[in-house]
């Protein structure tokens, strides 16, 4: 059988992620898709990178043969690999990146890196909004680490709770590490603000690199729209409460028996039990401010100020410029430096 041709689309997070894959990449005729939480050996790889310490990983050459005999299984040519993760914990400043590449590198040698990046001050005023979503209640400077003007390293999850260093979002340097590993020519770099502006380029830039007949999406929709300012202002308020496993405080419930009542549904199949499981599901402030307060009052929410934001992108103008000329994006255009 031909050798296959392996994609993988990397992240970053929050640049259209879920829309490419709902919207773009399921539509892909002619090639193998795989997404995330599906159960394959080459998923249950990639599950393995992402949340096991890279180094208690099992990627000898008899892994390898594992996963090429199941390559050899798919008919198609192409298979495409997308998740986010791979580029890391954007809440665990990135740390496994690198572990993370080599260990494709060892797997799928002669593999193609799709690889989305978004302004540095965007992206984080996003993760930020996400960290609200997850439970957390940090101010913004807390998350940023900034202090009396200056943006601090990153600190320890069990000490400090969800926090960031901006620093480690240096596209430059993380394009890098797989650029020595699969070569500048096997990374299509794209830049989210693209999509945001002229999304049918975009799509036929990655589907050209794919090599495959460009999909064009009957809708320009994204997906996992952040909170509201009057959610995200209720969600700083209350977090702190929610019965979620982070707090000492658990007063507000969040999703009750919700592991029970899918187990029971599992080994029993019974009506009464899946209902019990939506009405649990629907137990929980994040599905009320996600679910029912935004849908009935949405007003944007941008927490960073423009200074602040001015700031962090100050921090990454110099290795933006760069990564812009190396790779031809005139990011100059979406404001990545001036």
């Amino acid at each position: 059988m031909d050798e296959k041709e392996i994609y993988i689309h990397i992240g970053m997070p929050k640049t259209g992620t879920t829309f490419l894959q709902q919207e773009v990449f399921e539509e892909l005729t002619d090639v193998k898709y795989f997404l995330h939480h599906t159960d394959n050996p080459i998923m249950n790889f990639i599950h393995e990178l992402i949340y096991t310490n890279t180094y208690l990983i099992d990627i000898l050459d008899e892994r390898k043969r594992s996963i090429d005999n199941y390559l050899c299984t798919i008919k198609e040519k192409k298979v495409l690999i997308s998740v986010e993760g791979l580029i890391g914990d954007s809440f665990n400043n990135y740390y496994p990146l690198k572990n993370i590449a080599e260990a494709l590198k060892h797997v799928f040698p002669k593999s193609k890196i799709i690889f989305t990046i978004r302004k540095q001050d965007d992206l984080l005023e996003s993760a930020y909004l996400y960290s609200l979503y997850e439970g957390h209640y940090k101010t913004v400077s807390q998350f940023l680490n900034y202090k009396k003007g200056t943006f601090e390293s990153f600190k320890l999850l069990r000490e400090y709770g969800v926090n960031v260093d901006i620093h480690s979002l240096n596209y430059l340097k993380m394009v890098y590490v797989y650029e020595v590993l699969f070569s500048k020519e096997s990374i299509c770099l794209l830049p989210y603000e693209l999509m945001k502006s002229n999304q049918r380029i975009f799509i036929e830039k990655i589907c050209n690199f794919i090599g495959v007949k460009v999909v064009y999406p009957s809708t320009k929709k994204y997906s996992n729209k952040s909170f509201s300012l009057l959610s995200a202002k209720i969600a700083f308020l209350l977090n702190r409460f929610r019965a979620n496993g982070l707090n000492s405080l658990p007063l507000i419930p969040e999703q009750p028996f919700l592991d029970f009542f899918n187990k029971k549904y599992t080994e029993n199949n019974f009506i009464a039990y899946r209902i019990l499981r939506s009405i649990s599901y629907r137990i929980s402030l994040t599905y009320f401010l996600q679910n029912i307060l935004d849908k009935i009052f949405y007003i944007k929410y941008k927490p960073f100020s423009k200074n602040l934001k001015k700031e962090i992108l100050e921090k990454h103008y110099m290795d933006n410029n760069k990564l812009s000329l190396r790779y031809e994006l005139d990011l100059k255009d979406y404001g990545y430096f001036i």
